[in-house]
This record gives structure tokens, C-alpha cells and sequence, in this order.
């Protein structure tokens, strides 16, 4: 701003008198250091420098070779803009004027008249795709729209407007011939392309996959902005698309995975699950009371009242006032996350009642006063399932998010009490059993691991015993839960600074790292498998799932250490999350072709556990398939354990 309003450092240094004072007094104390500043941030153009630029002039075959290189890593506006950059470099053009662009292509559709009906429409369509959209930005009250929704249909280049029960009858008696973005809300069956799941197949860590900019990234075109460019687009992308797809062999991914879950996604947003309103209000009462003597707890403690949710008061109030040391000071004040305050909550009791207090008041705003808010008119929570967020291949979920109910704490466990079965239903649950660990010991073929799973041994003890050289019979549970965090923590590349963190304070960095010795050691198999999962990452830029889907890591070449880093403990761990969230969908996939008919219904997907409403009538019927299926989603070589429970509500279930 100073620069803008004076020019220059000297001039405003000149001009200090007439500068705002809260300008001025920061620039005083640095009156004698700001000139030097600046003579060592300008570069010095009369150092006496000769080039011959004449030697970087390239020859016609060096162009051609540049071009055919872009071309061949789909580099396109690069290769169309070559010449226009480098023409005056080029053998033969130092004194042509620089070259015009090439113009992108402009999707031109042709308008045809609107077919009268279904019948019309199909024999339009003939055995082509059709392309079928809807204008963004209309209201929609129903499954297909309000009469402002307006829907096109395009077959080549040509392009039509038709009614809402047209498009309707199309995603469900032609679905294998329609091509569409983020179609999961109309279609009933699997559709020939949803452009939007293709998108997020190709590349899962785009920032968005809007049509507009699926259409530039694949079709070099200009962005198309009317309802009947964007249908066109539809159509030119599911051959472009398709091709790159086969290309990089990850059309089954597409296919038969990611397309046939659309439809049962949204079965079970139809479907919603029923939730107490009654409990949760009570629970929230019971919650503020609670939080109320968590308070007076913690201000006794402190001998003063203070804003407990302020960083900055607790910071001054914990290391200051009372001189707890470990503190870490930031630019706004003192680091107090839940990371430090654990470290601290075994020696100092207001740092544990601050946890608490913590926990009591995220479980009644976010879930307790939230939830009930959420319930529609059918007395249900009906929550949207997203299939392109998450780079991992996992689906999310929001409005609200089910997949973030509690579930390690018992206080925040009584929330799923809440998560009940309709009259007449019971709920049952069935959650893969250690299943990244199974997946491990699947891929990386570790013999200490295989055998655990394979006799059905206490997995973290028999990690316990080879860690600890002791015998199994001899491990303490100290022993085994630090087996259990080593386990899981080795699958995320950890470090031995977070390894001691995780273990809450127990080891130091020094014997974290030994204990990480320890277990690569003993399983160097795993170790040998994450630093080719690594390695392989480093070489093709993407790491794949058992069933090759692909997760790519931008950052795994980064000049940053930490980001470089990172990547390499993401790209370490993605081959066994993405299986297991290819695995999960599978079995989706597969449990509801068994529930097609039934009064069962598929509920809920948290990680890896799927959550049923039950009928009585059937559960001798589906219990079994149900976890037989689950089990054989994707054959392993080490035995797949599902755990089954029922109850009537989420919290309260009984293993079967």
C-alpha cells in the first residue's frame, strides 16, 4: 500500500511525517535497516555479461520432437501454443512476428424439435448414447424436478429439449445408453457413463469435477455455458472419457464399481435411518448439566473464570497463572491442543477436565442440539453419500455426516443410542474385522502376519510377542496396545516423533524409533512392501488398489522435505485404504442384489461397517449371505472376518 501511495522505500522514508501513524511507528525502528533491505533484494543489471542468444536458437527437428513429447503426455494447450511462445526461437523465424493462438474449438450443438414422447424420443435416440441434462440452477421439489427443471437430450451433435417424465422414462428403460453428470439422484439402474465418476476415476484429487471443467481438461474446447453446449459436451466426453479410461485400465473401476453403487447410494439416502428426537433433547440436557460441573471443575482449579473455548485464555491460564511447563508458544499464544493436553493430563487435573470439558460440549452442539434439526417429516435422518471427495476411494457423507458419530469414548458412544430401528425392525450391524491389517498381510505376504490371521490368533498380541521377544502366553495388555497403535501406525508411514505422540507420552521419540526398529525388524516384509509402494509412487507419479484404481501424488518429487514427505506417507498407505474402500463397495454392491424384494433395507456405510434395518421374517434368510458376501467382496489370501451384531438401536447390539 506504502509502495502504491509513494512510489518507492526512499520517497516514503522521505515522506514519514505525512505517513499514518500506525505506519510510522513500525517503520521507525527499522529507518536504518530498510535501504539496506532493499539494496540486497535488487539484482544488479550492469554486471558486465556477454550471451550469444543465437545458441538457443532450435531446429525444426528439435520442435517437432518438443511437440511429439507434449502430445504424448496430453499436454495439448501446451502443443497449441507452441509456436506462438517460441516462434522467434525457432531456426528460420527470429524476425516472423509471434504467431497467432489457435482458437479453441467452440461446441456448436444443432437444435432439433422436441420429441412429443418417450416413443419419439427412443426412436430419435436409436442404439446411440444420449446425452441427458438438466439446467442447473432450477428448483427441485421431487426425484425429477419442478416444471422449472429444465432437461436436454443430445445424440451426436444434435440436441433437443424434453420434458421431466422424458428423462425419466430414459434413465430407466434405456440406462445403459445415457451418459450424464452426477446422476445418482434420477437413475434406478447402471447408466453408460456418469461423467462426474469418471472424472473423480481418472484424477481423485481434482479440487472439483464440474462439467464445464471436465469439458476444457478433455475436449479442449471453450467452456460451455449453455444447456445445449453442456449436453453436447456430455456426449463427446463419454468417448473421450471411455478411451482414457481403457487407456489406463481402470474402466472396470467405472463400470463395476463405481456407476452400480450410484443406485444403491441413493436407496439408502431414500431410505434414511430413524433417530430419537425425545432422546436426543434429553441427552442434551443431561449433557449441559454435566458441562456446567465440568466448568466450576475447572475453574476451582484455575482459581479464577476464565473463557475455557478461548486458546488464548486457557494458554495464559495454564502456563502462566499456573506454570504447567511443555508449553509451546505461537504467533496468537500458547499451543493448547488436544496433543499437548494429553501429554499433561496424568500430572495436572485441570488439563484433563479441560479434555472432558471439551468432549461434553462438541457432543451436544455438533450431535445432541444438531441431530435433531436434521430429522425430517418420516421421523428419519436421510444423510448424502459422496463418491468424489474423498482421494482415498472412500465415501463420505454430510448433511449430516453419519460417518463422524462417535464411537471411542463411552460418553460418545450413548449418542448412537439415538440411531434406533423402525417399528416392527431391529438393526444389525457388520463391520470388516482389522481389515487394512488383513490387507496388508495380503500384499506385502509378511509370514509372521499371514500365520496371525490365517490361525486366527490375537493379531496385536502375536505382533506383541515378536516385537517384545517374548512368548505370546507372556504379553501384558501394556504390550498389546502398544503392538495395536505400532500396527496401525506403521500402516500410515509414521514418524517416531508421531509414534510417541500416539502413545501418549509413554515412550520418547528415542524409543519410539527403537520400537519402530523393533517391528520392521520382525516384519521386514512390511517394511520391504511400503518402501516399493513408495518407490513405485516415485517412478509413475500414482500409486494403485488390488484392483487398480489409481491415487496420484503431485507432491512426491516436491523440492519441499515436509511436503515431499508427506506425500510418501500418503502414497505408502493408499494401496490398502483404496482396496478396503473398493472391498466395502463391492460387497454394497453385492448385499443389495440379496435385498431386492425384501423389507430389509441397507441404512447406513461408516468405514467399514454397513448398517441394515432388519425384518425378523428374514434373518434366517440374510444374515449369512449378508456376511458371506461381505467376506468374498475381494478373495484374499488371508481369511476375511466380518462381525455381526442386532439391537434395537446402534449402540446397544448383541454379536451374533
Amino acid at each position: 500500500k506504502l509502495i502504491q501511495d509513494w512510489g518507492s522505500v526512499e520517497q516514503i522514508i522521505e515522506s514519514l511525517p505525512q505517513i499514518e501513524e500506525k505506519f510510522r511507528k513500525k517503520i521507525i525502528p527499522g529507518l536504518e535497516q530498510i535501504p539496506k533491505s532493499k539494496w540486497l533484494a535488487t539484482i544488479d543489471r550492469h554486471v558486465p555479461i556477454e550471451w550469444d542468444f543465437a545458441s538457443l536458437t532450435m531446429s525444426r527437428e528439435c520442435v517437432a520432437t518438443a511437440k511429439a513429447m507434449l502430445e504424448s503426455l496430453e499436454m495439448k494447450t501446451h502443443v497449441r501454443r507452441f509456436d506462438q511462445i517460441f516462434g522467434r526461437y525457432i531456426e528460420g523465424m527470429e524476425d516472423a512476428e509471434p504467431i497467432a493462438e489457435v482458437a479453441l474449438e467452440t461446441l456448436v450443438p444443432k437444435t432439433v424439435d422436441s420429441p412429443r414422447n418417450t416413443d419419439a424420443a427412443k426412436a430419435w435416440i436409436g442404439a446411440n448414447p444420449v446425452g441427458l441434462h438438466a439446467a442447473p440452477g432450477a428448483a427441485q421439489t421431487d426425484l425429477f424436478g419442478s416444471a422449472e427443471l429444465l432437461w436436454f437430450a443430445g445424440v451426436g451433435d444434435q440436441v433437443a429439449s424434453i420434458t421431466p417424465d422424458i428423462a425419466a422414462d430414459l434413465f430407466r428403460e434405456i440406462p445403459g445408453q445415457v451418459v450424464a453428470h452426477d446422476a445418482k439422484k434420477y437413475q434406478q439402474g447402471t447408466i453408460l457413463m456418469d461423467t462426474l465418476l469418471a472424472g473423480y476415476v481418472l484424477q481423485s484429487g481434482r479440487a472439483n469435477y464440474t462439467l464445464r471443467d471436465l469439458a476444457i481438461a478433455y475436449l479442449d474446447v471453450t467452456p460451455p455455458e449453455t444447456p445445449e453446449q453442456q449436453t453436447l459436451a456430455l456426449v463427446r466426453l463419454e468417448q473421450v472419457m471411455a478411451a482414457k479410461l481403457t487407456q489406463e485400465h481402470q474402466l472396470n473401476i467405472l463400470t463395476q464399481m463405481e456407476q452400480p453403487l450410484a443406485p444403491v447410494l441413493a436407496g439408502m439416502e431414500r431410505a434414511g435411518i430413524k433417530v430419537s428426537r425425545e432422546y436426543l433433547e434429553d441427552f442434551s440436557r443431561t449433557l449441559a448439566a454435566t458441562i456446567e460441573t465440568s466448568t466450576a471443575t475447572i475453574y476451582e482449579l484455575a482459581g479464577q473464570t476464565f473463557l475455557i473455548g478461548s486458546p488464548k485464555q486457557l494458554g495464559e491460564i495454564l502456563f502462566e497463572k499456573l506454570g504447567i511447563p511443555g508449553s509451546k508458544k505461537t504467533k496468537t499464544g500458547y499451543a493448547t491442543g488436544a496433543e499437548i493436553l494429553q501429554l499433561l493430563a496424568a500430572q495436572y487435573p485441570i488439563c484433563a477436565e479441560v479434555m472432558t470439558w471439551r468432549e461434553l460440549s462438541k457432543l451436544k452442539s455438533t450431535y445432541a442440539d444438531s441431530l435433531p434439526k436434521m430429522i425430517a417429516e418420516d421421523g428419519r435422518i436421510h444423510t448424502n453419500y459422496n463418491q468424489t471427495v474423498a482421494a482415498t476411494g472412500r465415501l463420505s457423507s454430510e448433511s449430516p455426516n453419519l460417518q463422524n458419530i462417535p464411537i471411542r469414548t463411552e460418553l460418545g458412544r450413548k449418542i448412537r443410542r439415538a440411531f434406533t430401528a423402525a417399528d416392527g425392525f431391529e438393526l444389525a450391524s457388520f463391520d470388516y474385522s482389522q481389515i487394512e491389517l488383513r490387507l496388508l498381510a495380503h500384499m506385502c505376504e509378511d509370514v509372521n502376519l499371514v500365520e496371525a490371521f490365517r490361525t486366527n490368533s490375537d493379531v496385536h498380541a502375536a505382533t506383541a510377542a515378536l516385537t517384545f521377544n517374548v512368548d505370546l502366553t507372556e504379553v501384558t495388555k501394556e504390550q498389546r496396545r502398544y503392538a495395536k497403535v505400532l500396527n496401525f501406525a506403521v500402516l500410515y508411514g509414521v514418524t517416531d516423533f508421531g509414534l510417541a505422540q500416539q502413545l501418549g507420552g509413554e515412550f520418547s521419540i528415542s524409543e519410539a524409533k527403537e520400537l519402530i526398529r523393533l517391528y520392521n525388524e520382525r516384519f521386514p516384509a512390511v517394511k520391504a512392501f511400503t518402501e516399493s509402494v513408495v518407490a513405485e509412487a516415485r517412478k509413475t507419479g500414482y500409486t494403485t488398489t488390488l484392483l487398480g484404481r489409481r491415487r496420484y501424488f503431485p507432491d512426491i518429487h516436491a523440492a519441499n522435505r515436509n511436503e515431499r514427505m508427506y506425500a510418501e506417507r500418503q502414497a505408502m498407505n493408499a494401496p490398502i485404504q483404496g482396496s478396503a474402500a473398493d472391498m466395502i463397495k463391492l460387497a454394497m454392491i453385492d448385499v443389495a442384489k440379496l435385498l431386492v424384494g425384501k423389507q430389509t433395507k441397507m441404512l447406513l456405510q461408516v468405514h467399514d461397517e454397513l448398517v441394515f434395518e432388519l425384518h425378523p421374517s428374514e434373518k434366517a434368510e440374510l444374515l449369512e449371505p449378508i456376511r458371506d458376501a461381505m467376506v468374498h467382496a475381494m478373495p484374499l489370501n488371508v481369511p476375511v472376518g466380518v462381525d455381526a451384531k442386532i439391537g434395537n438401536n446402534w449402540e446397544e447390539m448383541v454379536a451374533i
